[in-house]
């Protein structure tokens, strides 16, 4: 398992079967919630073997140390091992000196972002803490390194189909950087261009990315589809807007479009997107699964599929939230709301559900549910959000969506 944390925000995902996000540092997720989701999938012992291979393989090349000590077991059962952190903590009282030589040693060589130690059952506690060399305030000026670390298990672990004509194209170059001409549709042009011209924040993400395309940092998705979700459902065309939280960060799947993938990634489809399918085959009657991941049926009626962060360093989920990215679609909400009557918003997990302060509720529709990604997907699984997106639609006077995909 994979895990790190930002500033109160904690990520971990099981090596592309379970890509989880989780708020508080783990205080929203119990052993309950990981335990019926592995026995919801029902692993053959083949998976289970590969499964444990790759955690051990984690946990012998890598040293994470913030928060808190979590120990997995063979049944992979993830708790708190609040007698680890405990003892780590008497451990550093016992020689100040020693310990101050031992962070220095450290901080040469551990990646430079606050992070959660992960440590195999009966494994010895660390008897030094190392402290992160960077605020977890500078998000944008994390040390490339825990990349750099996990490339050659992410070539590994993680299978493409066929590369993808959406992130397939040839490499940014850092020519044409600027962002605002990457918007094509004239309607969300007029609506956005004061946020280019008038705001620091746009300047700011500007600024940034620049600096990362010229150093041939790899972005996702590229650079061309980074308003994709805008030029794919004009402004005057939105009836429901679906949010997600940024893009996903492994080769081929991001296009611009939250939750989706290019119809040619092929059928091994991110768990949460297979949720959504499961849900909206119990929900719309008539539903077929289709052999695809492209929810591009959707942006053509009005479905704006907006990613609160519209980009992310490649392997490295969650790595522009801090750039102004949030700000940035947190305006396009409150515009939105203001500009237009009678949308719909699906708002899944915790982290869309503050975006409510954003709509006004007196002329939209919020339609509120578990986020469908494995572990919170026994909550997801029967919420009818497609159902009720549509109802609400109709009593708006508008053509409910057809949530097929062909």
């Amino acid at each position: 398992a994979k895990v790190h944390d930002r500033c109160n925000y904690a990520c971990v995902e099981l090596t592309g079967y379970m890509p989880l996000r989780f708020q508080d540092t783990f205080n929203e997720i119990s052993e309950d919630d990981i335990c019926r989701y592995l026995n919801e999938i029902a692993l053959s012992k083949d998976e289970q073997t590969k499964i444990e291979n790759d955690i051990k393989q984690l946990l012998a090349n890598f040293e994470y140390s913030h928060i808190k000590k979590l120990t997995m077991d063979r049944k992979y059962r993830l708790r708190s091992s609040s007698v680890a952190s405990a003892a780590a903590s008497r451990s550093d009282k016992t020689d100040s000196s020693e310990v101050k030589t031992t962070t220095r040693q450290k901080r040469k060589r551990a990646p430079s972002v606050k992070t959660v130690t992960v440590v195999e059952k009966k494994s010895k506690v660390a008897s030094k803490k190392s402290k992160p060399d960077t605020d977890v305030n500078n998000g944008p000026k994390e040390n490339s390194k825990l990349k750099n670390d996990n490339n050659e298990m992410n070539k590994n672990d993680i299978t493409v189909s066929s590369p993808i004509s959406a992130t397939s194209k040839k490499p940014i170059t850092g020519d044409d950087l600027s962002l605002f001409n990457l918007i094509t549709d004239p309607s969300w042009q007029k609506q956005l261009k004061p946020l280019f011209e008038n705001h620091k924040t746009a300047k700011d993400i500007q600024s940034f990315l620049e600096k990362e395309w010229l150093g041939k940092k790899l972005i996702f998705p590229m650079k061309e589809n980074i308003f994709e979700a805008f030029n794919q459902t004009p402004f005057d065309k939105v009836k429901v807007v679906l949010l997600g939280q940024d893009p996903y960060h492994d080769d081929g799947q991001a296009h611009g479009l939250a939750f989706s993938v290019p119809r040619t990634f092929g059928s091994s489809l991110p768990p949460s997107l297979k949720n959504i399918y499961k849900e909206l085959e119990r929900d719309i009657e008539g539903f077929k699964i289709p052999n695809h991941g492209c929810l591009e049926d959707w942006t053509k009626q009005g479905v704006l599929l907006l990613n609160a962060a519209l980009t992310v360093e490649a392997h490295q989920a969650n790595s522009h939230s801090r750039i102004g990215w949030h700000a940035f679609t947190d305006n396009i909400i409150e515009i939105l709301s203001k500009e237009r009557d009678g949308l719909v918003f699906l708002l899944w997990g915790n982290f869309a559900h503050k975006k409510e302060k954003l709509i006004d509720t007196t002329k939209h529709t919020i339609i509120k549910s578990s986020h469908p990604s494995p572990l919170s997907f026994a909550r997801f699984f029967g919420c009818k959000c497609f159902s009720q997106a549509n109802k609400a639609l109709v009593n708006y006077g508008k053509d409910p969506i057809d949530w097929s995909i062909q």
